[in-house]
C-alpha cells in the first residue's frame, strides 16, 4: 500500500513538473510574441516617419526656394534636422531608454494573465 502511494506520488510530481515546464514555455512564447510585436511596430513607425519627414523636408525646401536660393533652403532644412538629431541625442534616455526598459521589465516581471479567474 505504501509503495502504491509512493508510485502515485512520483507520477503526480512528474506530471506537475511537466505541466510547470509546459506553462513556462507558453509564458515565454507569449512574452516573446509581445516583444516581437512591439519591435515590428517600432520598425513600421520608424519607416513611415522617415518617409513623412522626407516629404515634409522637400515641401519646406520647395516653399523656401521661392523666397531664397535653393541651396540655402536645403541648408536650412538640414540645420533643422541637425537640431532634431541633437535633441534626440540629448534626450535619448527619456525617449528610448526608459520606455524600452519599462517594456522589457514589464514583460519579464509581470505575472501572466490568468484566464480562469
Amino acid at each position: 500500500m505504501e509503495e502504491n502511494n509512493l508510485s502515485l506520488m512520483t507520477r503526480l510530481v512528474k506530471r506537475l513538473l511537466r505541466l510547470k515546464i509546459e506553462n513556462a514555455k507558453l509564458i515565454a512564447a507569449e512574452k516573446l510574441t509581445v516583444l516581437f510585436e512591439n519591435i515590428l511596430f517600432a520598425i513600421l513607425i520608424f519607416l513611415l516617419g522617415v518617409c513623412c519627414m522626407g516629404f515634409i523636408a522637400f515641401a519646406i525646401v520647395h516653399f523656401l526656394s521661392e523666397v531664397m536660393e535653393p541651396g540655402w533652403a536645403y541648408l536650412i532644412v538640414a540645420g533643422l534636422y541637425g537640431i532634431v538629431l541633437a535633441l534626440v541625442i540629448k534626450f535619448k534616455r527619456q525617449l528610448i531608454g526608459n520606455p524600452l526598459a519599462r517594456l522589457i521589465s514589464r514583460l519579464i516581471i509581470d505575472e501572466p494573465k490568468d484566464s480562469t479567474k
